[in-house]
């Protein structure tokens, strides 16, 4: 009986709580909800913010122009007139290769030529004589003071001079060739620099051989440099010679090359701009650079204010102390802000707290 007791007393107690309860809720009423709304940040559309799209890439730097100094005759490399590091003029001597035995076949070549200009003066003076012998077994065959077969021996004679001759002339045009081979391979044996530039690789030693085609120098011009780059193939309608630009190293610089084609095995395509360098800058280096694709000013929100709801882009802003959803069309975002449009002039955008919230709540603003 004394636990039914007790339990009774229990239960007058919490009745009279919930009792008291609602008479102090009924006491502080508007109050007391007014203080339950949920408090929130709001902001204004900044309408002139800038905004860029830009590809983050690595660039390495090198000279504009460069050349492989190869061997055009082969042969073994007499002599080297350069060295790694060393500064050439251009037309400047860099290595020679076998010109002993080029120098003796230009003269064997000069000998041919001798030769068959000698045969030819030889044939010729033949020809003469066959000429008058065959003119003079004519005007006697007319008088019949010889035989017919003795005049047409004549003719025969004459003929095969003459064809001499022609022989004599083309051995001339061909040792004239054999000459002008022998000497350009003379020439050649001596390799000169294209261009005025640094020696960067020395990669022949003299008593090597070379063939044609082998490289003996690498050759820089410290004149010009240029950094590059791939990009995506997504991006290679939105670069521009001369107009798109890439910074790096605090500089702005002008795209002044984009390839023709894409690589079908990267999907990328490759990007130069020319960069002046200084003591900090040197070929070889790799630099991270910008490539802005996109620069331009519009209307924005901070990143936070613009959230997905229901599949799009959607603000809250606050009207009359109430919330409305606003779908938007968000852009490009830098720097904590994205580019919005499609926001009410002058709304009261809501930038914390819009997660408490849903479209129809009431609200206090706490500050903009």
């Amino acid at each position: 009986m004394r636990k039914i007791a007790m339990m009774r007393i229990e239960a007058l107690a919490i009745a009279a709580a919930v009792l008291a309860g609602c008479a102090r809720d009924g006491a502080e009423g508007p109050e007391k909800s007014e203080e339950r709304r949920p408090l929130v940040k709001v902001v204004r559309v900044d309408p002139a913010r800038r905004f860029r799209e830009t590809r983050s890439v690595q660039a390495s730097i090198r000279a504009k122009e460069s050349a492989l100094v190869s061997a055009r005759v082969p042969g073994t490399i007499d002599a080297l007139f350069a060295d790694e590091g060393d500064t050439v003029e251009k037309g400047a001597r860099l290595f020679q290769v076998d010109r002993v035995n080029l120098e003796n076949a230009v003269r064997a070549a000069e000998d041919d030529l001798r030769l068959a200009k000698a045969s030819e003066k030889e044939a010729k003076a033949t020809m003469e004589k066959a000429r008058l012998d065959g003119d003079r077994m004519k005007r006697l065959s007319e008088e019949n003071a010889v035989t017919r077969d003795a005049a047409e021996k004549a003719s025969v004679a004459l003929a095969r001079s003459e064809a001499a001759c022609e022989a004599a002339a083309a051995r001339i045009t061909k040792a004239e060739t054999a000459l002008e081979i022998a000497k350009k391979n003379l020439a050649d044996s001596t390799a000169t620099a294209p261009f005025a530039g640094t020696v960067k690789r020395k990669l022949k030693e003299a008593g090597d051989y070379a063939g044609p085609g082998t490289p003996v120098f690498a050759l820089d011009n410290p004149a010009v440099h240029e950094i590059c780059f791939d990009l995506n193939a997504e991006d290679y309608a939105r670069v521009a010679v001369g107009k798109t630009a890439v910074e790096t190293c605090g500089r702005s610089l002008a795209v002044s090359y984009k390839s023709p084609s894409v690589n079908p095995a990267t999907r990328t395509f490759e990007v130069r701009a020319v960069i002046d360098i200084d003591g900090s800058l040197a070929p070889g280096m790799l630099l991270d650079a910008e490539v802005v694709l996109g620069d331009r000013t519009g209307p924005a929100l901070p990143v936070r204010a613009v959230n997905l709801r229901g599949g799009r882009e959607t603000v809250f802003v606050v009207e009359d102390g109430a919330v409305k959803a606003v779908a938007v069309e968000a852009g490009l975002s830098r720097d904590g802000w994205r580019e919005v449009r499609g926001v009410p002039e002058g709304a009261k955008v809501i930038a914390e707290g819009m997660l408490l919230v849903n479209e129809g709540d009431s609200v206090r603003i706490a500050g903009e």
